[in-house]
């Protein structure tokens, strides 16, 4: 009898009054990559299992002893963690002070927070279940900030139960972290058997106009590889070079496929796109600026494989650059986040944090103020925000600033933080930075958001 079978059987006990509790299970561990290969949850496209346990894994630190400590914080939301309750009791019970975090649901905001490469899979596929099934589970002590353990599971396929799949549920190992770091995410999936062959139909198109010169010509030919991909052999990885898979080869090109929204000087939306294979260029290939399914600007690319354009479009979350061809789309682009995919920076001192966004071409700042934090108007009475042109410009170079206690309360939300905002004068742009600032004096700045990307 399996796991579920079995979680079932104690359901129907217990409205029987036969039982209890529903029994919590030992799962099945996972030391290595080898181990992972062989189960099923991220394995398959549009499946993103694997990609989240990546990230996760190069988001902590593992000392001596296999202390895990991660390096953003959960019960702020970081990267869509959200809280678990475990109501169902499957997984161990936790002490006081400890709880579970779920990672991986990307139909929440801050989902965009996640690298695009862990989005990729969905984006091409934008419905299914399949899309956002799996899920990476972990054990958090915030006295700490330890990961007491960490879970690989998935929800049901059909929807009938609310709880996660116990018959495919693994705990993953130091072991397993510590191998998945020394890889580059390529290698990694490669190596846990990724099946890169489930790509979208789209993919297979761009793989079949290629095949025939894979097969007379090796990765080594940098000539053959530039002239049908319009990219180099230097682009390729390790795994890969020392593998020639004509099938992992053609998949990897398909996925460097790169469409981007950026934003201009002036704040609005500049559409960006490279490595577009040569042998998919016609002219009825386009790229096209969406923001909840509309289309806002078409560009017709010709034979540019590589390209940007500038917009009049504001710069604002949810906007996605597709290739598009006949009306079909091809492959699409990352949906954008109004904080330019970046975790807030912790205020060094405090339970508060910094993050940089944009509205409407504007750039703005919010302050995520830990619940406990009560006295924090008091203590950031004589704080504020100051917002830069140019990355690690001096303290008094900024555009324009703003009193923390000017800042505006968000809606409240059912995490550990109350959310702060305020929308300044100046118009988002690259390398823009925002720094928080303690006192009236320049020399106490206590927090300094990473540049917005050009």
């Amino acid at each position: 009898m399996g796991r579920s079978s079995l979680f079932v059987l104690c359901w129907a006990l217990l409205a029987s009054s036969f039982c209890q509790s529903v029994p919590t299970f030992q799962f099945p561990t996972i030391n290595s990559i080898k181990d992972l290969s062989r189960i099923e949850p991220g394995h398959v496209f549009p499946r993103h299992g694997l990609m989240v346990l990546y990230y996760l894994a190069m988001n902590v630190n593992i000392d001596q002893n296999d202390v895990i400590r991660i390096n953003i914080h959960p019960d702020r939301g970081d990267a869509g963690f959200h809280f678990y309750g475990d109501w169902e009791g499957l997984f161990p019970s936790l002490p006081y002070g400890t709880t579970y975090y779920s990672l991986g649901n990307i139909n929440l905001p801050r989902a965009t927070e996640l690298t695009e490469r862990v989005t990729w899979n969905s984006n091409q596929r934008p419905t299914g279940i399949n899309r956002n099934r799996d899920r990476v589970l972990i054990s958090y002590q915030y006295s700490s900030n330890r990961v007491q353990a960490i879970y690989i599971t998935q929800h049901y396929l059909d929807h009938s139960h609310s709880y996660y799949d116990i018959d495919n549920t693994y705990q993953i190992t130091t072991e397993l972290l510590r191998e998945i770091q020394g890889l580059s995410l390529e290698e990694f999936l490669y190596e846990a058997g990724y099946q890169r062959n489930s790509y979208s139909q789209t993919c297979h198109i761009l793989q079949s106009s290629a095949l025939s010169l894979s097969k007379t010509s090796s990765p080594s030919d940098t000539t053959a590889q530039s002239n049908v991909y319009g990219s180099t052999n230097s682009q390729m990885c390790p795994a890969q070079m020392a593998n020639p898979l004509p099938q992992v080869v053609l998949d990897y090109q398909c996925g460097q496929i790169n469409l981007e929204v950026k934003t201009t000087t002036k704040g609005y939306a500049q559409m960006k796109w490279d490595h577009i294979p040569l042998n998919l260029m016609d002219s009825s290939v386009n790229v096209q600026l969406y923001r909840y399914g509309q289309a806002l600007q078409t560009v017709v690319i010709g034979s540019q494989t590589f390209g940007t354009y500038d917009t009049s479009e504001y710069m604002n979350k949810d906007l996605q650059l597709n290739l598009v061809n006949k009306g079909e789309v091809i492959i699409r682009g990352p949906v954008t986040d109004d904080a330019d995919g970046k975790v807030p920076v912790d205020i060094m001192g405090y339970d508060a944090a910094l993050q940089m966004f944009t509205k409407d071409s504007y750039a703005g700042a919010r302050l995520y103020i830990k619940k406990t934090f009560t006295d924090w108007k008091t203590k950031f009475y004589y704080s504020w925000v100051g917002f830069y042109e140019e990355r690690f410009s001096s303290v008094s170079g900024y555009y324009t600033f703003q009193w923390i206690t000017k800042f505006t309360k968000e809606a409240d939300t059912d995490m550990d933080y109350d959310i702060y905002s305020y929308c300044s004068s100046m118009a988002i742009h690259p390398l823009a930075q925002a720094q928080f600032v303690l006192t009236k004096s320049y020399d106490s700045v206590r927090a300094i958001t990473l540049p917005w990307e050009a």
